[in-house]
């Protein structure tokens, strides 16, 4: 039994001795590809990591571009300048690297700002060489992503001209039209859709006509007119107009007395004259078979009042040495609108303002069928929170100054749906 117990020992230590050899020899043959496989799967969770801190930069550049893009003016070098700075920052924490500086840290940036101006594409590359990885695939290196992000909606609007044909926003010499964070666009196909004529001047946030523009060489225009836009959908056509019931006043004439009036059904129209100092009570005001008109020095003051014309209507009136203050009402059927027209009239009117005190019309003025002619000599609607106009067409003649603000928080007028725009940029890769 001994002896048989120390041969199988002595057979035990020759097969262990044996053994181990033969697992250092697997190891040894076996580590340079545990190696390498570690290395490939470090380098690609490097790589994995490279890629998605390059994404969020390219995406967060992408929106910095889109939200440029309404501010740029049709200037596409504004946008990729933007896009350039804010993707420097994100990459090497400074806004001022150049191209140079941060193709030096292995960084390529590029930007395409797409021809209708609605949306930026961004790509980033990074040269980077792994350990072990290009020695499999070549093309792990440079790591590149894009990035389009778009411009989704449109600005503020302050003039709105609905007329399909035809020159429908018009600046004659020396006329002056300030649209203050909103934009002047022109439905027109015609050629000359939006024109402005010598020594006249437009700054808005954006002007866009749905044909051409035809704007002399001593105008300016900030910025250019961009033309061939789509065409802006009435903001207002659906909106509800106030009930029409019997006449409450007929031919209700003001001549040189003071008094506060009330809403109502004024068949045939209200005249205010001379020296008159009238004062609306809240409420809509519905002029039917008539014109509103305000001549003399006559003053006409509402913080809650809007004028519906309908019928066999005449043109708004507001004489040369007028006082005009009105405000559009809160609620009710008017609510937000200074002047609503019947899409029904039967013929286009031409409502005038040449007030050289109408410095104050907070709301909107929807005229669907007539066009608004300003020709009055100092500042129209400068005190405003915003005013809007939206009509078939807006003239401005002999030189008048017509400032239209956007400041909507500034009041409790309610902005109509569609006159306030959308900023919204969104990522779509």
């Amino acid at each position: 039994m001994a002896e048989t117990v120390r041969l199988v020992a002595r057979k035990l230590s020759r097969f262990l001795r044996n053994a181990r050899g033969g697992i250092a020899i697997s190891f040894a043959v076996t580590l340079p590809v545990l190696f390498g496989a570690i290395g490939l799967a470090s380098d690609y969770a490097m790589m994995s990591k490279i890629r998605g801190d390059l994404q969020e930069a390219a995406d967060a550049a992408a929106l910095a571009g889109a939200r440029e893009l309404p501010l740029a003016k049709s200037d596409s070098k504004q946008v990729e300048s933007a896009v350039q700075a804010f993707a420097a920052y994100r990459l090497t924490e400074n806004s001022s690297a150049t191209r140079e500086d941060l193709g030096a840290e292995n960084y390529d940036v590029t930007v395409n700002v797409d021809e209708d101006f609605s949306s930026v594409d961004v790509t980033i590359s990074e040269v980077w060489t792994p350990f072990f990885a290009h020695f499999i695939s070549a093309d792990v290196t440079p790591i590149t992503v894009s990035s389009k992000a778009r411009f989704v909606g449109r600005n503020n609007v302050c003039v709105l001209g609905l007329s399909a044909s035809g020159t429908n926003v018009y600046l004659d010499n020396g006329s002056r039209l300030t649209a203050n964070g909103c934009g002047v666009f022109s439905n027109s196909t015609s050629g000359s859709a939006f024109k402005a004529d010598a020594g006249s001047t437009l700054k808005a946030a954006i002007v866009c006509s749905a044909g051409g523009a035809s704007v002399s060489s001593s105008a300016k225009s900030d910025p250019e007119p961009i033309t061939d836009c789509p065409k802006v959908d009435d903001p207002l056509a659906k909106r509800a107009a106030p009930q029409v019931g019997g006449c409450d006043h007929h031919d209700f004439t003001l001549d040189s007395v003071t008094k506060t009036i009330d809403p109502g059904v004024y068949c045939g129209g209200i005249t205010i004259s001379g020296a008159s100092d009238i004062t609306l009570n809240d409420g809509a005001y519905i002029i039917k078979n008539g014109a509103l008109k305000v001549i003399g020095s006559s003053r006409l003051t509402g913080t809650g009042a809007g004028f519906y014309l309908t019928g066999a209507a005449g043109a708004t009136f507001f004489a040369s040495g007028s006082h005009i203050s009105l405000e559009a009402p809160t609620s009710g059927p008017m609510a937000g609108l200074l002047l609503f027209e019947d899409r029904s009239l039967n013929k286009s009117l031409k409502h005038r303002i040449t007030s050289d005190d109408a410095r104050k019309l907070i709301g909107t003025i929807y005229l669907p069928v007539g066009t608004l002619l300003v020709d009055a000599k100092k500042p129209v609607a400068d005190q405003s929170a915003f005013t809007a106009i939206v009509a078939f067409g807006l003239e401005l003649n002999a030189g008048p100054n017509l400032i239209l603000n956007s400041n909507y928080g500034a009041t409790d007028v309610p902005v109509p749906q569609g006159i306030a725009g959308t900023s919204q940029v969104v990522l779509s890769k």
